[in-house]
């Protein structure tokens, strides 16, 4: 995939859903106090960030190189990123001021066959929406706290694939709401 067409299909995708993230901060702060908030528009989100990052992970399997075989499922293709870039489990996405310092590490329970808690989360929203997880709906888990670790892992892909295949891209992955911080 040549710089341009990376930013047009998915960098625009990314700014899209960041707005709409940082227009809807204007009625639900981003907050922790506010994690548990869930409602219609969390859940379009959730189900397309969600989408994204499979589809972006697909991306970055195929800059590797893994066959199709090799990046079957959401496990297959982060580990083989992870893999290959073992500090991005430890990588953190801060939330910028005016938002709460807010520090998420996306990839930091994705082990073996083992996955995030938001991705978890996500699969149960698309396949079992309204089956009960204890005292609530799985659709209520389609919260802030949820999509915006989606949101950081979503822009910790773009962020990564653009340093790694695209460096001298003149767009570079900014964003309006996060920073990255490599430990």
């Amino acid at each position: 995939m040549v710089d341009l067409e990376f930013l047009k299909v998915y960098w625009k995708q990314y700014v899209l859903l960041e707005k709409r993230m940082l227009d809807l901060s204007d009625y639900v702060a981003i907050h922790p106090k506010n994690y548990a908030v869930f409602s219609s528009h969390f859940i379009s989100m959730y189900l397309t960030i969600c989408s994204e990052i499979d589809s972006i992970a697909d991306e970055f399997c195929k800059e590797l190189n893994i066959t199709e075989k090799e990046r079957f499922g959401i496990h297959n293709k982060i580990n083989h990123i992870v893999s290959k870039y073992s500090n991005l489990k430890s990588w953190r996405c801060a939330t910028k001021f005016p938002n709460e310092g807010i520090n998420i590490v996306p990839f930091a329970k994705f082990i073996d066959n083992e996955s995030a808690d938001w991705w978890k989360v996500y699969n149960n929203i698309k396949h079992k929406r309204t089956e009960r997880n204890g005292e609530q709906y799985n659709y209520e888990l389609a919260n802030l706290k949820n999509v915006l670790h989606a949101l950081a892992a979503l822009y910790m892909l773009l962020y990564k694939m653009q340093k790694e295949f695209y460096p001298d891209c003149a767009y570079a992955c900014k964003s309006d709401l996060f920073e990255i911080v490599i430990v």
